[in-house]
């Protein structure tokens, strides 16, 4: 079997509270390959997002192991991690965190300028997410002067900007009306297909989650195959 891009192996992450242990995920194996597209659905408090943010290293298991492109994450320092999330992962959230006070085109820019990235590169690379995410002539306008789904629209464009190998997206739908839900779905087929971006994406929209070639549900702590398990 070929090296996986990202692969979990026996992750466990258990909570404590109140003196008893809650057991959240409970020997969770993964797999991403390459240009997948993945989807995890579940009830709620069913570990999802915990496991997304471990996959992310924002998190860390209890138990269990990291690879990413055969490497330990974990056994990595604290500065190297940093560096893995700004330089390898794009993360996109429920709420799209743009700074306000910047315009479309310089929250695109942001993790590249963090990253060093030399300007006329960033630049280029900016205008290029614009044109792709369809709102190249919204690049002026701050966040307030955008519509709920053209702000997640430049949430999904900033999670590009570095040219992450893997994209992580938690409920980036939640927050979005139907017709919003539907542009920004159609957006994640389509990078996912034209450019080989991978995704994985936890979502209660289960529209999205048909979109997908690969269906996961969270349940019971394990991760199944959606026809595994009932939705």
């Amino acid at each position: 079997m070929s090296e996986a891009l990202l692969e979990a192996r026996g992750i466990r992450r258990v909570f404590r509270e109140t003196g008893e242990e809650v057991v959240v995920l409970d020997g969770v194996d993964f797999r991403l390959e390459r240009g997948d597209f993945v989807t995890i659905t579940g009830s709620s408090g069913s570990g999802k997002s915990t496991f997304l943010n471990i996959l992310g290293s924002l998190d860390h298991p209890t138990e269990g192991t990291l690879l990413f492109e055969g490497k330990d994450l974990f056994a990595l320092r604290a500065s190297e991690l940093d560096r893995f999330r700004l330089s390898q992962v794009g993360f996109v959230f429920q709420f799209h965190h743009l700074l306000p006070e910047m315009t479309a085109f310089e929250n695109i820019m942001l993790p590249a300028r963090i990253l060093g990235t030399p300007e006329r590169k960033a630049r280029d690379r900016a205008r290029e997410l614009l044109t792709a995410i369809g709102l190249g002539d919204r690049r002026r306008h701050l966040p307030g002067e955008l519509s709920g789904g053209e702000r997640q629209r430049i949430a999904v464009a900033r999670a590009l900007m570095n040219e992450p190998k893997v994209v992580l997206a938690d409920e980036p739908s939640g927050n979005l009306d139907e017709r919003h839900s539907e542009q920004l779905h159609e957006m994640f087929v389509r990078l996912n297909r034209e450019f080989g971006q991978s995704f994985v994406v936890v979502t209660h929209d289960l529209a999205l989650a048909a979109m997908a070639p690969r269906r996961l549900v969270m349940h019971d702590g394990r991760l199944l195959p959606v026809d595994a398990q009932a939705e």
